[in-house]
């Protein structure tokens, strides 16, 4: 999906429950950010209702927990999972079982995800490993931006 796409979905059917932005782009990607913040979080709320997770320096299961959990601030969130690329690599690393955890977690919460709470994972490099059934069950319940040159 194209920014174009994304923004004139968003703006006919409102934040959908997780997001997938993939790409080096950040002029699309800052355009879009924007534009989900505003349908989903009126500016006072935005202290409140956004939270940013670094997944290079946060475990995804902790990020996730994060979403999961009931806010007593904000009764609408934005949970930004930037650095996505370091939580589910392309290569896994010797020995370490982080990455199958992740995509379980990630599975686990796209299955059932939080009320009023939006998810967006964030790839900059696009250098995310997930498997197919897993791309195919994010597609069907969020919507996967492409930043790059020449979207489709």
């Amino acid at each position: 999906m194209s920014p174009e796409q994304f923004l004139a979905r968003l703006a006919k059917n409102g934040p959908e429950p997780a997001y997938l932005f993939l790409g080096p782009e950040a002029f699309e990607r800052t355009r879009c950010r924007r534009a989900l913040l505003d349908a989903v979080l009126p500016p006072e709320e935005r202290d409140n209702g956004f939270t940013r997770h670094d997944l290079d320096r946060t475990p995804l299961a902790a990020a996730l927990d994060d979403a999961r959990a009931l806010s007593l601030f904000a009764s609408r969130r934005v949970i930004w999972l930037a650095a996505a690329e370091a939580a589910v690599p392309r290569t896994a690393r010797s020995g370490d079982d982080e990455a199958e955890d992740g995509q379980a977690g990630l599975a686990a919460y796209l299955r059932e995800p939080t009320p009023d709470v939006t998810l967006v994972i964030d790839c900059v490099s696009g250098n995310l490993k997930l498997s197919s059934k897993l791309m195919q069950r994010a597609a069907s319940r969020s919507v996967i931006g492409r930043f790059a040159d020449g979207c489709r």
